[in-house]
């Protein structure tokens, strides 16, 4: 972890610009400039805890997480539009307004929130499942060198907890981890589950953030944001089940516990050590 003054002083002065933003600058610009600027609050925050400038992103696995990707692109685009809301109505509309902090939140959004937050909420416990089985010996060594040959690393940098392909740093995280199998059944492969949310939340994400923005262009004060499609919203409803069903449901073979005495060479030879211990008679036989 970075020495945190230098971080905390950035971040405060982040805040500083947001709030200037709102007060000062047109609204369409205001709330483009505090959106950037929550989201490098959050990248800076990152970075301050794990040197890296993606580190929000990074999971306890050392890979990037699609769910915490969805969930910071929501909480950036809701909240800071919603703190440049506040700000506008505050510094050009107080009169007008008999609670300029009154701003209607639709229902939709905050459905899309808690689908967002279950599948972050979601995920861990389902990969903690799959912690306690242990894959083949031969299958785990044999993704792990493909996922390694894939993206170009070592092998001695990724290693099988249970089920899960995970990297030994934080450093190893790639942007392919967002659409790539997470198991060592499926690790060299891509997850099209993941590829369909990740595709649903881009397309839904621009929408929102375009029809959000034509709230700040006319000059009126902000009394409530628009509601989301019940279409779309229903659609990455569907998508996140999907993504989820299918983080549930194990990738190839795997042995429910750890691999049994005798399944390997060491099983094998104590096995014989033991059978040639209870009767030793065999063993001095011509």
């Amino acid at each position: 972890m970075a020495s945190g003054t230098p971080y905390a002083v950035a971040l405060a002065v982040i805040l500083a610009m947001m709030v200037g933003a709102g007060f000062r600058a047109p609204p369409w610009l205001a709330q483009a400039v505090c959106v950037l600027l929550l989201l490098g609050f959050i990248l800076l925050a990152g970075r301050a805890i794990t040197g890296l400038w993606w580190g929000a992103l990074i999971d306890e696995r050392n890979k990037m997480s699609l769910s915490r990707l969805q969930l910071m692109l929501w909480t950036v685009v809701i909240l800071g539009s919603f703190f440049a809301a506040v700000l506008i109505n505050l510094s050009r509309h107080r009169a007008a307004m008999s609670n300029p902090l009154a701003i209607g939140i639709p229902q939709q959004l905050w459905a899309l929130m808690g689908i967002s937050t279950t599948a972050l909420v979601g995920s861990p416990l389902i990969r903690s499942t799959k912690r306690a089985s242990q894959p083949s010996a031969s299958e785990a060594e044999r993704s792990l060198a493909a996922i390694a040959a894939a993206k170009g690393v070592s092998r001695q940098q990724l290693a099988a907890r249970g089920l899960e392909v995970v990297n030994k740093s934080p450093t190893d995280a790639r942007w392919s981890d967002l659409v790539e199998g997470e198991e060592t059944g499926n690790g060299a492969h891509l997850d099209l589950g993941k590829v369909q949310n990740l595709y649903f939340t881009l397309v839904l994400v621009v929408v929102y953030v375009a029809t959000l923005a034509s709230s700040f262009l006319d000059g009126k004060p902000i009394e409530e944001f628009p509601p989301l499609d019940d279409g779309m919203l229903a659609l990455l409803g569907i998508s996140h089940v999907g993504y989820l069903g299918l983080k549930a449901t194990p990738a190839g073979p795997r042995n429910s516990t750890a691999e049994a005495p005798g399944s390997t060479a060491e099983g094998t030879a104590a096995r014989r050590s033991r059978a040639g211990e209870e009767h030793p008679e065999t063993e001095a036989a011509p």
